[in-house]
This record gives structure tokens, C-alpha cells and sequence, in this order.
């Protein structure tokens, strides 16, 4: 999969899209951030603000496990020829962006979990990513109303 997606021409024709796909991300409020996964972050960050280090480590593990079982996954799926178009190269590209910030932030936050982790900095990344992988969900559901809508008109 990851040979067809990362076929640059396809994104270098609309160079504007990148743009407008960045510009949703940063626009995002922080109540459409919220997943369990965010959520559990802030709760990952309490306990070990009160010394539960093992249950935050276990927790770690148990997300970075689920990324990267995720991440598999999507790699694995085909991807027809007509399916590549600048929208799906971009969210393959926002996605693996947004996959690897959350990685970095976990093993930020196992690495510094013993001395004492800096919760803004793990927040601010952790944001970064999550607003990302929100996007890409935003923009898929937006491409797939547009879709629609032209099959409707085309059956008219």
C-alpha cells in the first residue's frame, strides 16, 4: 500500500489541499479532540502524577500496541488504482503523521516516566497527533458526503 500512496505527483497537484487539510487541523476545538484514547492520556497523566507508575506503563504499552495493530492493518488493506487521488495521499500522510507523533509521545512519556514527566510538553504532541488523526476522519467523512451527492445527481 505504502508504495501507491506515496506516489508524490499525485499530492503535488494540488499543493492548496495540504494547505486546507492543515488549516482544519489547527481549527479543531479541543471538544472534537476528545476520543477514549485522549481522554485516557489525561487520565494516564494523573496517575502518574500520583506515583502509579506500573498501571501507566502497562497503559502505554496497551496504546502503542493498539497503534501499531492499527497502523498494520491499514497497511495491509488494498488500495485500488482509482482510489489513489490527492485525498487519499494526503490522509495516508496525515495518518502516518498523526500515528507516529502519538508513538513519540508515548515513548516520551515511558522515558520519563521514572523522573518525572513534563505533562504540558506530552499534551502539546499528544494534541499535534490527535489533531491530525481527527482530520483525516473529518475530510474522509467530507469526501464520501461529496460522493454521494454526485451519485444522487447522476442517478437523477
Amino acid at each position: 500500500m505504502s508504495l501507491v500512496l506515496d506516489n508524490r505527483s499525485t499530492a503535488n497537484r494540488s499543493p492548496h489541499l495540504e494547505t486546507v487539510w492543515r488549516e482544519k487541523a489547527q481549527n479543531l476545538g479541543l471538544a472534537q479532540l476528545e476520543t477514549s484514547t485522549w481522554e485516557d492520556l489525561h487520565k494516564a497523566l494523573d496517575a502518574a502524577d500520583l506515583g502509579r507508575l506500573t498501571l501507566v506503563s502497562k497503559w502505554i504499552d496497551l496504546v502503542e500496541d493498539s497503534f501499531l495493530a492499527t497502523w498494520e492493518s491499514y497497511e495491509n488493506s488494498e488500495v485500488l488504482e482509482h482510489e489513489v487521488t490527492a485525498e487519499a495521499v494526503l490522509g495516508h500522510r496525515f495518518l502516518l503523521e498523526g500515528v507516529e507523533g502519538w508513538l513519540a509521545v508515548l515513548a516520551d512519556f515511558r522515558e520519563n516516566l521514572q523522573a518525572g514527566v513534563n505533562r504540558s510538553e506530552i499534551l502539546a504532541a499528544a494534541e499535534v497527533a490527535q489533531r491530525l488523526l481527527i482530520v483525516v476522519q473529518i475530510v474522509e467523512q467530507e469526501t464520501q458526503d461529496v460522493a454521494d451527492q454526485f451519485m444522487a445527481a447522476w442517478a437523477n
